[in-house]
């Protein structure tokens, strides 16, 4: 287990700051919407012992819950010691030598067994454990009530995406011991598996859907309905631009330490949701330049808003009570649209913008652009001068110089073809420009 421990830590160290923080914003931000749908999505069902075998997320973080369960069970059978090593087959004075793949596994297990038990595991992962393999385990009991080894039932009194309330009552005592699978997020009537399984979808690109295909395929509870699903995403979309932001401001202030001066170098590059400069929607950031670059600004642009467009088809009902039913969402609206030239130009707009704001949000400039030879962007930022008096020096990157010098190259050489130079020869052939050229990346 303990070889597992430095990729756990690595993991915990990218995403643990960040999911704490969006977790604290969204307890103050979400409690009150999340008081009046939590009871629409909760559902209950009870599962005997004996055909309980679908698969329940628990989790070893929610430490409330485990130390009550662990208070009222108390277990009958030691765990099984580790192998004295004397016993082994290259400890017998008479036994064969152990073939090389065999001294590997003997050499592991004593490696283990020097690892002590208590605590091996990080406790604030998750673990996903089977319902049958649960019920197993509690049969190893006894129980705290009556003392005798437990024997029951298992029920799950409430379910909420992946987080399940399971109770374990005596078949002897009637006790119930009861089990929450997630710690609730402290100020929040939400629960920290199902935040995280939010997170995870947005991440991967999968949302909802996706989520729904994971957990089918590993037999675990499936997410939250997808209304309240969304309904969570714009609370949660919220406390991600605070951390976003808490995390730009950082950049920012590692940068001017380690440049020792508001003038900073950044590099800038863009995207769009689709191919073919045709895109509704486009981003572009910029990343301060040093040893350990970091995002400092982004900026979105999009064409079209899904609110306007909605509320478009009540003009085609023609009555007055229609159009004054879109004077009024018109109205009250936040237009998503801020975009209306061509979508090629999304990049370099995007990215003066980011320039202009530069010495108000964070006072500092960005002198320096390390560009990736986009000519719109930096033509734009020579034209617009977002410092006055002060020319922003454009610094190559390589990596974008040389595939534009390849296909140039590849131009040339298709456009002089079996055409002899000066010296006789033709562009291409042995010792001279040929074809086959690698793409460094």
């Amino acid at each position: 287990m303990n070889r597992f421990r430095p990729w756990t830590k690595n993991l915990n160290s990218k995403f643990k700051s960040t999911t704490s923080k969006i977790q604290s914003s969204l307890s103050s931000s979400s409690s009150s919407s999340s008081s009046s749908s939590s009871s629409s999505s909760s559902s209950s069902s009870s599962s005997s012992s004996s055909s309980s075998s679908s698969s329940t997320s628990l989790s070893s973080a929610s430490s409330s819950s485990s130390s009550s369960s662990s208070s009222s069970l108390s277990s009958t059978s030691s765990s099984s010691k580790a192998q004295d090593p004397s016993t082994s087959a290259s400890f017998l004075p008479n036994a064969p030598p152990l073939l090389a793949s065999s001294q590997k596994i003997d050499r592991k297990n004593k490696t283990y067994n020097k690892f002590p038990s208590t605590n091996d595991a990080p406790l604030d992962v998750y673990s996903i454990i089977q319902n049958r393999l649960l019920i197993s385990f509690l049969s190893k009991t006894k129980c705290e009530l009556c003392e005798k080894q437990w024997d029951g039932s298992v029920q799950m009194n409430k379910r909420e995406g992946l987080f399940v309330i399971l109770s374990f009552q005596c078949s002897y005592c009637k006790n119930i011991i009861v089990l929450n699978s997630s710690p609730q997020v402290p100020g929040s009537k939400q629960h920290d598996i199902n935040i995280r399984t939010q997170i995870a979808g947005h991440l991967t690109g999968i949302r909802h859907a996706g989520l729904k295909r994971i957990s089918a395929a590993l037999n675990i509870p499936p997410p939250i309905e997808e209304g309240r699903h969304n309904k969570k995403d714009r609370h949660l979309l919220e406390s991600i631009k605070l951390c976003a932001t808490d995390s730009m401001r950082n950049a920012i202030k590692q940068a001017v330490s380690t440049a020792k001066s508001s003038d900073l170098t950044v590099s800038g590059d863009g995207t769009w949701q689709t191919r073919g400069f045709a895109s509704k929607h486009g981003a572009a950031a910029l990343i301060a330049n040093g040893p350990s670059p970091k995002v400092v600004d982004i900026d979105t642009f999009s064409k079209t808003c899904n609110v306007c467009a909605g509320a478009s088809s009540l003009l085609q009902i023609g009555t007055s009570e229609s159009r004054s039913k879109y004077d009024q969402i018109i109205k009250n609206h936040q237009c998503g649209k801020n975009f209306d030239q061509s979508s090629g130009n999304m990049e370099a707009v995007c990215t003066l913008r980011m320039f202009e704001r530069s010495e108000t949000k964070y006072g500092v400039r960005y002198l320096k652009y390390v560009g990736d030879g986009d000519a719109k962007t930096f033509s734009l930022l020579l034209k617009k001068k977002p410092y006055k008096g002060v020319k922003i020096e454009k610094i190559e990157d390589i990596n974008h110089f040389g595939k534009r010098l390849k296909r140039a190259l590849k131009t040339v050489k298709s456009q002089c073809g079996g055409m002899k130079l000066s010296d006789g020869k033709t562009i291409g052939g042995k010792g001279r420009l040929t074809g086959n050229v690698k793409e460094e990346t």
